[in-house]
């Protein structure tokens, strides 16, 4: 079942969602969005540690209300409210920013892990601990895939 977990603030707006980790919205996204190889890979790690994922499709914020915290206080709102257990998303590498801001670094400072790099930017999440054992076990896929 899939559950809205969007966001509205005056000058921000935020679009998420919450899903079983077995739904395939997490294998559909991931692949849609990382790309065919680290999507299918991502999701079997999801689906091994995980019995719920929140998606995090985009955060908004206006141009003109940048830099006033709008962005931290959805996502902060869209953390405490998703009871999942992990969080993803892509720190899109290509969203237009502000002179000396760093989207990926703002990602890191609020609790989330890079466990991919993908065209659009890193495949990040969330929290710390998910991600290390989402890498760990790409990790281990990779290393099996290596041997003779």
């Amino acid at each position: 079942m899939l559950t809205r977990l969007d966001g509205n603030a005056d000058g921000g707006t935020l679009d998420a969602y919450r899903v079983p980790a077995c739904a395939e919205q997490v294998g559909n996204w991931l692949c849609a969005e990382a790309g065919e190889d680290i999507g299918a890979a991502v999701t079997r790690a999801v689906r091994l540690l995980c019995g719920s994922v929140a998606i995090c499709k985009s955060i908004h914020v206006d141009e003109e209300s940048r830099g006033q915290g709008i962005g931290g206080s959805l996502l902060n709102a869209m953390l405490e409210r998703c009871s999942a257990d992990v969080v993803l998303l892509i720190s899109d590498a290509n969203e237009g920013q502000a002179d000396g801001f760093v989207l990926q670094d703002w990602y890191e400072r609020n609790g989330f892990a890079r466990i991919a790099d993908t065209a659009a930017g890193p495949l990040m999440a969330f929290p710390e601990d998910v991600a290390e054992g989402i890498l760990e076990i790409l990790r281990s896929e990779r290393d099996r895939a290596a041997r003779p």
